[in-house]
């Protein structure tokens, strides 16, 4: 049993040292990969970065849509001024308060706004 032992013990150092090294290539692969995940998704081109972009051209995307439906518009209302005088007069009228000559211009005022005056 002393040789059975003996090797067995000189196995076991060398299965050690083995399984030492196997842990070590192990735990390096893992910190690699590690690494390698982390500057997939941290990096200034990475995931992470990638999303945020994203989101900010869906929102800028979106802001436009809007910017040229307001465009449009305003460029139909510059054309309703133009070419249609009783647009103009109409605007002329409601907004600015504006008559032709001999026209009586009345100024409603709301029941509130009298009482408070009063």
């Amino acid at each position: 049993m002393n040789v059975i032992n003996s090797n067995s013990n000189g196995d076991k150092s060398k299965f050690s040292l083995e399984s030492l090294f196997a842990l070590f290539k192990k735990l390096f692969l893992l910190l690699i990969a590690g690494g390698v995940i982390i500057a997939f998704l941290f990096n200034e081109r990475g995931l992470i970065s990638w999303y945020k972009y994203s989101m900010e051209r869906e929102r800028i995307e979106s802001e436009l849509d809007s910017l040229r439906a307001e465009e449009s518009a305003l460029r139909a209302e510059i054309e309703k001024l133009k070419f249609a005088p009783e647009y103009l007069e109409k605007l002329a009228r409601e907004k600015y308060g504006m008559a032709k000559k001999g026209e009586k211009v009345y100024k409603v005022i709301p029941e509130e706004e009298e009482k408070d005056k009063e």
